[in-house]
């Protein structure tokens, strides 16, 4: 049975592999996600992006908690800085989240940026439809944590969820369009702390005077406090409640058009990029392009100009 069936059937340990074949790109990763495509879209993708210590991990894991007890299979993918000696992901997130390790119905993740913006990794998307062909019923993401530049999430989840806290104080007061714009659900976390009633009160206020892509679902706002596990299930209530929204106005169709027009962009310029490298580290002719920039033969813009084309022209090189 190869790797993409045993997905299918849930193995584990297949899925497992099959992440870090993708991620290092590996021989064979392509074959795996073109394989893998035509089981996937049926899982329901929950983005949870927010300012770093609103706490989003312990959210998370109270959040899977729920979903397993009504007998859902979870996917949680968690992104972390990229560590500047190994390139690998620091596992903040996932020592968080230790008591899910065990659990049958949760796969954890975690994942580095490595070079990726907007609050995800450059394969996250890739590491969805892999989870999705292992039929997970719901995957969560959960982003770097960069609080205003964490918008890309809207473009691979179908649900998105802005976790702030109290404690934020005039951060709450100055939150940027885009992370205002990108919400489909607030969550004040931390209500058990001074200031709560009050931040909630004046997030509904800026949702209620904020302009909105999708007028046929205005965003909620849900209070709650992981640590001593209250509001999970009202916020499990307005996801589900997302989705039904979505689905009974056509907005998933217009979504899923968007979340795959930035994947196939993004494939497009993963290929561009890896031609680029490869050719400015193999080809002699573009070695000696650079080499005339050092020595201020000619200017870099000029340069990367011809390397440009070179690379847009197959019939002159044909990179790996």
């Amino acid at each position: 049975m190869d790797i993409v069936k045993k997905i299918f059937y849930r193995d584990r340990y297949a899925l497992s592999k099959a992440i870090s074949i993708i991620e290092n790109r590996e021989d064979g990763y392509l074959d795996i996600l073109k394989d893998i495509y035509k089981n996937t879209g049926k899982s329901h993708v929950i983005g949870i992006t927010g300012p770093p210590g609103v706490g989003k991990s312990t959210l998370i894991a109270e959040l899977a908690q729920e979903f397993v007890s009504q007998g859902k299979y979870v996917g949680i993918i968690a992104i972390d800085p990229t560590s500047p000696f190994s390139g690998g992901a620091i596992l903040g997130d996932r020592i968080r989240m230790n008591d899910l390790e065990l659990n049958k119905n949760v796969f954890i993740r975690s994942m580095a940026t490595r070079g990726g913006i907007g609050g995800i990794a450059t394969t996250t998307r890739n590491i969805i439809r892999l989870m999705e062909g292992f039929q997970m019923d719901v995957i969560i993401v959960e982003t770097v944590g960069t609080g205003q530049a964490d918008v890309d999430i809207i473009n691979v989840a179908e649900t998105v969820a802005v976790v702030l806290s109290p404690n934020l104080g005039d951060d709450i007061q100055t939150l940027k369009a885009g992370m205002l714009e990108i919400g489909d659900i607030f969550i004040i976390n931390k209500i058990d702390i001074e200031g709560a009633d009050e931040a909630i009160a004046y997030l509904e206020n800026m949702i209620s005077i904020a302009k909105y892509p999708y007028k046929e679902w205005m965003p909620v706002v849900i209070g709650t406090s992981a640590l001593k596990k209250m509001g999970i299930k009202e916020l499990v209530d307005a996801i589900y409640q997302h989705k039904k929204n979505l689905s009974a106005s056509k907005g998933i169709p217009k979504r899923n058009e968007r979340v795959l027009q930035y994947e196939m962009e993004g494939i497009i310029y993963d290929e561009f990029m890896n031609r680029m490298r490869y050719m400015m580290e193999h080809d002699p002719e573009t070695k000696e392009l650079m080499t005339e920039v050092y020595n201020k033969n000619i200017d870099p813009y000029t340069a990367s100009q011809k390397i440009l084309e070179k690379v847009i022209d197959k019939n002159k090189f044909n990179g790996k």
